[in-house]
């Protein structure tokens, strides 16, 4: 079944795997692979601490300076990145931005 995800966040998210270059901008739906998705956020996986590595090692702080990531913030930061994208399963055609319903924070799925 296709996956979908949408970045409801304000800034475009670039990550790369198996060779190709994704690109989440704010408001956009986006079809990806389950194995894309496992890889770029831990979808369908339990533990979502090796995300962390691919944040790198700062984050932005309220001011927007870079804020080291620490095992004190490291959970916080997880949970704000994936807060910004939602993800669906469909079997139909792309859904629009407003069809856009499951939390990022979905249950752990055979992949």
């Amino acid at each position: 079944m296709p996956l979908f995800v949408m970045n409801k966040g304000d800034k475009t998210h670039v990550d790369r795997f198996d060779g190709k270059e994704y690109e989440f901008n704010p408001g956009e739906v986006n079809e990806i692979s389950h194995a894309a998705a496992a890889h770029i956020f831990k979808y369908g996986q339990q533990d979502k601490t090796d995300l962390i590595h691919r944040l790198g090692a700062f984050t932005p702080g309220d001011d927007g300076r870079p804020v080291p990531i620490t095992s004190g913030n490291r959970q916080a930061v997880i949970d704000a990145f994936l807060e910004q994208f939602v993800f669906e399963e469909r079997d139909v055609e792309k859904p629009t931005a407003d069809q856009m319903t499951q939390p990022a924070e979905a249950p752990a799925a055979p992949i």
